[in-house]
């Protein structure tokens, strides 16, 4: 499946329904509540609203609203945008594109094609949100999947470091339990984190986790799903960027989905440590989210507030979740544990030889930690 091409036909399919509600009878309207009858035996709660926004008249509009894709054509544009537009106005007129490169009008046929794929998959989720009014937040809650699939792959990432780093020792078992002739069982030890059974537990609520994510738009008008709050719970600086609210818990609801059709293969591929391979394989090959020219494009990159404290469960910690030693012991203890880690954990991804992972002791406490 061509993403690009779906991204665009999804534009289009925002903004020809959208159109459609524009073109509604404006004094039309439908009553829509309980039509039970209370004790007085009078409706309960019926209120009358516009015929344009009612599920009533949104109905209609997604049983025919993929034929109208036959009358798009996708264009690129001079910088290598590719758009897809109307060849054709709805009085029938045809459009001037002779400034614009066309694609293949064959190309076209898959127009209609992957509507009908969006409107069977998300009729029931797109009319809710056709009912609110402005365009470029229904545009979004329609065309946002990719975004928080990158951000669930970054979520449960994160949740592989913070549990290595909180206790790098802690192992499972893995393999056959059954003995064999000669009483053995094939059984190995694997760290907890990145496990199987630390996975499946990352993802029975990694989605709650979405609503401490917001969706933002950068200065160059691309929009990504990034952390609002640390998690060490530190809000983060947005200032430089565009970003909506979702009171309605729509990046919840795109996580659930994409998490209940992909788990299983979702724990499979993220026992490998590569993070961008991970990025590819969940939400360019599994999900079909993303195509490799999104992924291409680094998530834009949100820094902490200054002037708060980070903390983990009530406990202070550093910016890599490790808690910060309030008493003598406690740093003694700290540092045992932290020598301990770098001697066994073959796997750290410092480098060593850097400059930037260099500090020079300050005092001769700190000499004895180094």
């Amino acid at each position: 499946m061509d993403k690009g091409l779906l991204c665009g036909v999804c534009r289009a399919l925002v903004e020809e329904v959208n159109w459609k509600i524009a073109d509604a009878d404006p004094k039309k309207v439908v009553q829509v509540g309980s039509f039970h009858l209370d004790q007085d035996g009078n409706p309960k709660k019926v209120v009358q609203k516009k015929y344009a926004r009612s599920e009533v008249y949104l109905a209609e509009i997604f049983e025919d609203v993929c034929e109208s894709m036959e009358d798009f054509v996708e264009i690129t544009e001079r910088d290598g945008r590719r758009l897809i537009v109307r060849k054709k106005a709805r009085s029938g007129v045809l459009i001037e594109l002779q400034d614009f490169n066309v694609t293949d009008s064959k190309k076209t046929e898959n127009f209609k094609l992957y509507c009908n794929s969006l409107v069977g998959d998300y009729e029931e989720e797109m009319t809710a949100v056709f009912r609110q009014e402005n365009l470029k937040s229904v545009e979004s809650a329609v065309c946002v999947d990719i975004a928080v699939c990158r951000a669930i792959v970054e979520e449960v990432n994160g949740r592989i470091v913070d549990a290595d780093l909180q206790d790098p020792k802690r192992v499972v078992q893995t393999g056959s339990f059954r003995i064999d002739p000669n009483g053995n069982q094939k059984l190995k030890q694997k760290k907890y984190a990145r496990s199987e059974m630390h996975l499946s537990e990352v993802f029975d609520d990694v989605c709650q986790s979405m609503s401490d994510f917001v969706e933002i738009t950068d200065v160059d008008g691309r929009k990504a799903v990034v952390r609002q709050m640390s998690r060490t719970n530190v809000p983060m600086d947005l200032k430089d960027f565009k970003y909506n609210p979702d009171p309605d818990h729509r990046l919840m609801s795109y996580c659930d989905s994409l998490v209940d059709d992909y788990e299983e293969k979702m724990v499979q591929l993220f026992t490998q440590e590569d993070l961008p391979a991970i990025e590819s394989a969940v939400c360019g090959d599994l999900a079909s989210a993303c195509s490799g020219e999104e992924l291409s494009q680094p998530l834009p990159t949100v820094l902490e507030k200054e002037g708060f404290t980070r903390l983990v469960q009530g406990k202070k910690v550093d910016k890599h979740g490790r808690p910060i030693p309030e008493t003598e012991d406690d740093e003694n203890e700290f540092t045992a544990e932290s020598d301990s880690d770098l001697s066994e954990n073959s796997d750290s991804e410092v480098d060593e030889n850097s400059d930037e992972n260099l500090a020079t002791p300050e005092s001769d406490n700190e000499k004895d930690e180094l």
